[in-house]
């Protein structure tokens, strides 16, 4: 029975997942089924899905796995036994040395600390939170500044990186070079400047390039329909400071506005499948 992972199209953390997936040369594979969930009001929902958010990987009867990380980590155990189901998969995403893989560990911890701060930030300042949490654009404020002074010391681990600079799309038995603390900065990069255009590499020269080239490869290739013109529209608004009251009522209103819109637009788009 091949093993099942739940995901959503979009979402930052199984996006990330299927990144390494792809990478990992495990996305078609016939021993892994990928199952895509729907949104039911406000839970994700499929056949035998289990209780909890996405990812989840299920391995067994009563067996999961809820954590993105944890789910790469289970995959390059799994794959680094030889006699390994997945045959077909990428050599060690982790590194081949101890000092390989703990530098790999520590761009994970990073990229994984600059993702908390940023969705801190999300949440407490942007308009796609407005109307199911308090907002506060100061802490908003506070948490994307944490997230770029740690973007800056990820700056240094990507100095003289040259893995991206030539072809997009190794397959070849030795691997690409990716590891899976690259797939889960990028991920972050990606995300926020795809759906809530914060671009998170300003006059951060060697993260640029690192996402640059990245972004060229076949695994990062999101599908536009992934994020609606209008769910972005509503995500790309961040929400200023304000300490008067008229701001923040003139505030208030515009982003009742956007939920309007998005609404809207939904409407449509259900009155549209319906045909």
């Amino acid at each position: 029975m091949p093993q099942e992972l739940f995901v959503i199209h979009g979402g930052l953390y199984p996006q990330r997942l299927l990144l390494y997936l792809s990478e990992k040369r495990l996305l078609n594979s016939p021993d892994l089924k990928i199952t895509t969930c729907t949104m039911s009001g406000l839970k994700m929902v499929a056949p035998g899905k289990p209780p909890g958010t996405l990812p989840i990987l299920v391995t067994g009867p009563d067996e999961h796995i809820k954590q993105s990380i944890a789910i790469m980590e289970y995959f390059e155990d799994v794959c680094d036994n030889p006699e390994s189901r997945f045959q077909q998969a990428a050599p060690s995403m982790r590194g081949k040395t101890p000092e390989e893989r703990a530098r790999t560990r520590e761009i994970v911890l990073l990229a994984e600390e600059a993702t908390t701060y940023f969705s801190t930030a999300a949440h407490k300042g942007n308009a796609m939170f407005a109307l199911m949490e308090e907002q506060d654009p100061k802490s908003s404020r506070l948490a994307m500044e944490s997230c770029r002074k740690t973007l800056k010391v990820l700056e240094e681990y990507y100095q003289d990186d040259r893995r991206f600079e030539g072809p997009k799309n190794t397959t070849d038995s030795e691997g690409s070079g990716v590891t899976i603390g690259d797939c889960v900065l990028f991920s972050l990069l990606q995300f926020s400047k795809r759906f809530y255009e914060r671009d998170l590499v300003e006059k951060l020269h060697n993260l640029r390039k690192f996402y640059e080239g990245f972004a060229e490869r076949e695994s990062a290739q999101v599908k536009e329909e992934v994020y609606p013109d209008d769910t972005r529209a509503l995500a790309s608004h961040w929400i200023p400071e304000s300490e008067s009251l008229p701001q923040k009522l003139k505030e208030g209103l515009k982003v009742t506005g956007l939920y309007l819109s998005v609404c809207g637009s939904l409407v449509v788009r259900l009155v549209g499948w319906k045909k």
